[in-house]
């Protein structure tokens, strides 16, 4: 009987998490560059924002707060001054919808015509 309990629990917390849903931190890696030294903006999904590489050189150097930032009002990263780097961007699975199954949001980023765009993607599982 004792051995039952701690079972039972494990059980009962297993099938409230599938029914209530899960929030799992997910990340992906954004490129995001300064032309021509100018500020750019790269829209992401959310934050916290990391610099994983930087990818320009001298007098391009990446700063935080200085030469690259991210806001959180606009869900963006700036950069400027030549700052060109990797960034690492956390963002949430929405875990199990009222359908029963799982709804991943996320985005894709291309960069073309010099400028950034992002499109919505889901994945269903």
């Amino acid at each position: 009987m004792c051995i039952m309990r701690p079972i039972t629990a494990c059980a009962v917390a297993a099938v409230a998490t599938l029914v209530t849903g899960t929030v799992a931190a997910q990340a992906m890696t954004v490129t995001c560059e300064s032309i021509n030294y100018r500020e750019q903006q790269c829209s992401v999904p959310g934050g916290p924002v990391a610099l994983v590489r930087q990818l320009s050189t001298p007098p391009g150097d990446c700063i935080e707060g200085r030469t690259w930032g991210f806001d959180r009002n606009s869900n963006s990263i700036w950069v400027a001054n030549g700052c060109r780097a990797e960034f690492r961007v956390a963002y949430r699975d929405r875990g199990y919808s009222d359908r029963g199954y799982r709804d991943r949001e996320y985005r894709d980023y291309e960069y073309r015509d010099h400028e950034y765009r992002d499109y919505d993607r889901r994945d269903r599982y």
